[in-house]
């Protein structure tokens, strides 16, 4: 919260891109909570997500494209020296900070216990792209190595394996030398549909949730998913690509015209940095790029872009595949073989507790649902209120339990006790009691769900701070 209101107040000083007003906020301390807190103006209409903008006649697509081109000019010229996000000073105003937020993909891993902090020293500091991307590169294989239920089969194991190996060795030439120690840019670090708030004309109203901002290189400064509504994995295997570049060229022909009518910026401007995708829908080197990009901004996407789209382009991928696993082609492969094993054992053990955990779940629900439907539940008697949060609660409840990462299942699930569950029909002793009270601890390392050890029922979750 801390980097999103100094990002939200150094947007606001330095471009006129359009955000909520911060009205005030608190960190806890004498404030009646005691927690943290941010009052944010409220902003009419609706979210891009939900206004079907691919519906809309050319002119209001055209107007949208206008303001998301002036919006990345406009962070464009926002520069600064290394890779990091922006704090509070001692007086309340935005400074920057060279170790803070490093994007969604490392917070996950923090709250997951994999911990890729640990892959940082006090005071290291990305100057070049060349190193920040080896970073990168360096935290998808940790999270890899310390997820405990990152794979599927055996197989899917193997494919995972390789394709990090492989972009590994791709990306040690994706850094283009003229690129390496350049100005780094401030971006949103998670410009999706649902945080751009628009009226029925498709006019930007507002963009929001700035939490994830921090500075990259110039390389990564690429066209957004924001036009797509799909995310990358989605699109790689839907064969979406080609509707998207078009998109993406439609948003590059604005990005000249914008730049005209302003002040001129720091080069290489972003219709420079653009120019492969203003009139086309890019090459597939320049759209291999691209994506490489996107997923450098999200290393759990890093073996999904390989997969799906570098591998095929590749002439002797089976065989090079079959060497990476052959002990006579391959000294490592021994190492590679025993690492699939124990991640497949992982994910083995996960599954069953999790497994057993939802039926917990599940026999908790039934049970409490059959005693309201007798009426011989000693509950109070449900009001209009209680209800629509009961039926909000089944629903979300059913999609929850059909997850099949633990990590997810955990956070998901406190967060939707919390918010939707209601509070007066809390039963005694239930696991959903438990949560809702806030009687859940981590245990260790754990890093999986734990099983009722005692008769308070103490519900253990998966990694981080989960706010019960």
């Amino acid at each position: 919260m801390l980097s999103e209101i100094a990002t939200m107040k150094y947007v606001a000083q330095h471009t006129t891109i359009l955000l909520p007003k911060i009205h005030g906020y608190g960190f806890g301390g004498d404030y009646p909570t005691g927690l943290p807190f941010v009052i944010l103006e409220f902003v009419e209409d609706t979210r891009l997500v939900d206004a079907k903008y691919h519906d809309h006649d050319a002119p209001p697509r055209v107007t949208l494209y206008r303001q998301l081109a002036d919006i990345f000019v406009q962070l464009r010229r926002l520069e600064f020296k290394h890779v990091g996000a922006l704090t509070l000073d001692e007086h309340g105003e935005p400074t920057f900070a060279p170790h803070r937020s490093l994007g969604v993909d490392f917070n996950d891993g923090q709250l997951d216990e994999q911990d890729p902090a640990s892959l940082l020293g006090p005071h290291d500091v990305f100057t070049s792209t060349r190193a920040y991307v080896r970073f990168l590169v360096q935290m998808a294989f940790h999270n890899f190595l310390r997820q405990r239920d990152v794979v599927g089969t055996e197989k899917n194991a193997q494919v995972q394996l390789y394709a990090l190996h492989r972009m590994r060795d791709y990306l040690r030439t994706w850094v283009e030398a003229r690129y390496d120690r350049v100005p780094f840019v401030l971006q949103h670090g998670d410009l999706l549909p649902p945080n751009l708030i628009v009226d029925e004309h498709l006019h930007i109203r507002a963009i929001i949730d700035w939490e994830w901002s921090h500075t990259v290189p110039l390389q990564l400064v690429v066209p957004p998913f924001c036009l797509t509504g799909t995310a990358l994995e989605q699109i790689l295997r839907r064969d979406r690509l080609p509707a998207i570049t078009q998109r993406w060229s439609k948003l590059a022909e604005q990005v000249r015209p914008v730049e005209a009518n302003g002040s001129r910026g720091a080069l290489p401007s972003l219709s420079q940095l653009w120019r492969d995708f203003d009139g086309c829908a890019g090459s597939e080197a320049v759209v291999n790029r691209t994506l490489v990009a996107h997923s450098l901004m999200s290393v759990s996407h890093l073996t999904e872009v390989y997969r799906n789209r570098l591998f095929s382009q590749e002439d002797d991928r089976h065989a090079r595949y079959q060497r990476f696993f052959d002990p006579e082609h391959n000294a490592a492969a021994v190492d590679h073989a025993l690492l699939v094993a124990s991640k497949v054992q992982q994910r083995e053990r996960v599954r069953a507790t999790t497994a057993e955990v939802k039926d917990l779940l599940r026999e908790d629900y039934r049970k409490w649902g059959a005693k309201l439907k007798r009426g011989r539940s000693p509950m109070p008697a449900m009001d209009a209120d209680d209800t629509r949060r009961l039926t909000d609660f089944m629903h979300a409840f059913d999609q929850i339990m059909g997850s099949i990462t633990i990590g997810l299942v955990a956070r998901k699930l406190v967060t939707l006790l919390v918010a939707v569950y209601p509070p007066r029909l809390a039963q005694p002793g239930s696991v959903a009691s438990a949560l809702v009270a806030g009687e859940c601890r981590r245990i260790g390392r754990a890093g999986v769900f734990g099983l009722p050890t005692t008769p308070r029922l103490e519900v253990v979750m998966a990694g981080g701070s989960l706010a019960c």
